[in-house]
């Protein structure tokens, strides 16, 4: 009697934890499929990268598989070595998704906080379920079950067992007992296999735990500037990061500076010229965190691009009326000769910081090469390929496996100020940026050549200044061409009537980053402007 209720109590825990393991399985199988949905496009509701949810729940799916194998054929071992490995394989999923839960908890992503969690939960119930198989073994409370093709096996001691054949010691001559070898010999070779691959698997999850401290590290960080709630003209309301410098000046009626960058910088490129601006010259300067950026919030997946934030920030701070000099870097300079349009009755000047035509690039290559205009649109689609390629690597290996740092090395020569170059290097490592520029980049892949720089023009009374780098291309003759192909575009926007000749930043550390490489003479520049 008492036999039986314990096998009863046991049976019962040991399809309780078949259940849990086919539930996650089925679990994890949705989430691949979800994930799945969203790696073209972005969505459901922002900008968000499903790649590390999709990684991590094959490994959780992977893992299922694996604890039913063991459930389901009783693959408890009979030997020493054997026990050792699959109860180290066991406990080290276990401990990876505590521990990759615990570090996806300090980020944003409750996708990969789920699937982490549901690793550790499967864990467990695995090591329940060895833990009773042993049991069984040395108690005898439950009966064996024999794979097929597996002889009975008798223990005579804690780790070791001794075959009783099932047929008569005579020579094993007979066809059925040369297939019962085959077979056998096919079972070995299948075990050793699965024993690589839970070997591999477990390390494909060791590194995935890597890439989740990784990543809490680069969110853990305090946030240099305030977010603020504004409304677009959707109606949906996001969170904007913004840092405004406010100092005592002379002249009260000097107008803000703000800078404008592309997706890929903020607040943290521009800390070093605003404190300069701020310092030296009593100016006070403004800049904000894109969509996906810093410490604003996701790009809402209707959106292709943010320019309609500038002016609800304005709004929102009460600053809608205020003069302003407004100043684009890099790709930002678009979205600043839009806003300098837009916002004409109080933009006083536009800044143009070492900007250039979309696709100067394939320009300089169709020149180089002598191509005809086909010839160039055919390399700059497959230029975009490979980058979208590249992103999705970073997205689907680089940052689940750690590897930000290979694939996105930092260099901090020239910033300002150096203690807070972690805040600036760790937003190149989030999975925010680069899942904003994978949907960008497949966006533009299905889109013409960007013109806008090229075809508009401030209205007739804007001040337009600019600062270009003089050595921009991969030799002379394409530093000439990007020179004077830049050159043209900002002669252009001002209507063929600059306010001041450009300035041409030709030291030797001069780079397309000067602003934030450089942010000292970046300011004296923009204050030798009279702005």
């Amino acid at each position: 009697m008492l036999l039986q209720r314990s096998w009863s109590r046991v049976s019962f825990i040991v399809h309780m934890i078949q259940l849990v393991n086919f539930t996650i399985f089925l679990s994890s199988i949705a989430l691949i499929i979800y994930s799945a949905v969203y790696t073209r496009r972005p969505g459901p509701t922002t900008y968000y990268s499903h790649f590390s949810c999709l990684y991590l729940s094959a490994c959780l799916a992977l893992q299922t598989i694996q604890i039913f194998r063991i459930m389901s054929f009783r693959d408890t071992p009979t030997r020493a070595w054997h026990n050792v490995f699959l109860y180290l394989y066991i406990v080290v999923l276990t401990l990876s998704g505590i521990i990759g839960g615990v570090a996806f908890c300090l980020t944003p992503k409750p996708d990969s906080i789920a699937v982490a969690f549901l690793a550790f939960l499967d864990g467990v119930s695995g090591i329940i379920y060895i833990t009773i198989a042993q049991a069984e073994r040395k108690l005898s409370v439950l009966p064996r079950i024999v794979s097929e093709g597996q002889n009975n096996i008798s223990l005579t001691g804690k780790d070791s067992a001794v075959r009783i054949s099932s047929y008569n010691n005579s020579p094993d001559i007979t066809p059925g007992s040369r297939r019962l070898k085959s077979r056998s010999c096919w079972y070995r070779t299948l075990r050793i296999g699965n024993r690589i691959l839970m070997a591999l698997h477990s390390f494909l999850v060791l590194i995935s735990v890597a890439g989740a401290i990784e990543l809490a590290v680069a969110y853990h960080y305090a946030n240099p500037g305030t977010r603020i709630p504004i409304t677009l003209a959707t109606g949906d309301v996001q969170y904007i990061n913004y840092n405004c410098t406010l100092v005592d000046t002379s002249n009260p009626s000097q107008p803000t500076i703000w800078f404008e960058a592309d997706a890929a910088h903020g607040v943290v490129d521009f800390l070093g010229v605003q404190t300069y601006l701020a310092i030296d010259y009593g100016r006070n300067s403004c800049s904000y965190d894109p969509p996906n950026f810093g410490w604003s919030d996701r790009l809402p997946s209707d959106h292709v691009d943010f320019f309609d934030y500038f002016n609800p920030l304005l709004k929102a701070l009460g600053r809608e009326n205020e003069e302003m000099v407004i100043a684009g870097w890099g790709g930002g300079a678009e979205n600043a000769l839009m806003h300098a349009i837009e916002n004409n009755r109080t933009t006083k000047s536009l800044v143009i910081l070492d900007a250039s035509p979309d696709g100067i690039e394939w320009m300089d290559a169709k020149r180089k090469n002598n191509w005809t205009e086909d010839q160039m649109l055919a390399y700059r689609s497959s230029d975009l390929s490979g980058r979208t390629s590249l992103t999705e690597a970073i997205l689907g290996l680089g940052i689940p496996w750690g590897l930000m740092p290979v694939f996105n090395p930092g260099n901090s020569t020239g910033y300002f100020d150096q203690s807070l170059y972690p805040r600036y290097r760790a937003q190149g490592l989030k999975e925010d940026l680069w899942a904003y520029q994978y949907y960008a980049l497949i966006h533009e892949e299905s889109t013409s050549i960007d013109n806008y720089l090229v075809t508009a023009t401030v209205p007739q009374g804007m001040e337009v200044y600019s600062v270009l780098t003089y050595d921009a291309g991969t030799d002379a003759a394409s530093s000439t061409f990007y020179r004077e192909t830049k050159l043209g575009m900002v002669n252009h926007i001002a209507g063929g009537n600059l306010s001041l000749p450009v300035v041409w930043c030709n030291d030797t550390d001069c780079s397309l980053s000067f602003p934030v490489n450089k942010p000292q003479w970046t300011a004296q520049t923009l204050m030798g402007f009279g702005i």
